[in-house]
């Protein structure tokens, strides 16, 4: 049985089943005596329901919620660098080229840009289609991978 674990862990999951079986009458600090760990550690596991790791991070645990598999690609890679500073250099121009009076006119510009990137703006690597229209595309196609429709709308 291979069992991963995120690279600071101190547990695994039969110390951490062993930690949540203990009595209550065993205080947190005794059982980090025995086990080695932080009496915070033990807390945490002690509080938990489950074995498995949890992220800490908002996003991954929406994307755990709604059972979206969470990819990254791999940084520093000709084509990330190629797309995020074709991206950066974009958003760069418009922002210097344009004067801005408030801090509500430069939201307002960013959304308007965010708006045209993900609806008009075709991408190579979406088969030179913009964001949005493959994402409608991909909805149709394989039904199966996503719970909500793709559409217009403006925001996150």
């Amino acid at each position: 049985m291979n069992i991963q674990l995120h690279k600071n862990a101190r547990t695994t999951p039969a110390i951490r089943l062993g930690l949540q079986s203990q009595p209550e009458s065993v205080s947190d600090r005794e059982l980090a005596e025995a086990y080695h760990l932080n009496r915070h550690t033990v807390a945490k596991w002690r509080q938990r329901e489950g074995v498995e790791d949890a992220s800490h991070r908002p996003h991954d645990r929406v994307c755990t919620a709604n059972r979206i598999e969470h990819r990254l690609t791999k940084p520093r890679t000709p084509q990330t660098n190629g797309m995020s500073e074709r991206f950066n250099s974009r958003s760069a121009e418009v922002l210097a080229t344009t004067p801005f009076d408030s801090a509500e006119h430069l939201a307002d510009t960013i959304k308007r840009y965010v708006k045209v990137y993900n609806q008009h703006i075709p991408q190579k690597a979406l088969g030179h289609s913009p964001p949005l229209q493959a994402m409608k595309y991909w909805s149709q196609k394989q039904t199966q991978l996503f719970k909500k429709c793709a559409y217009n709308l403006e925001g996150a």
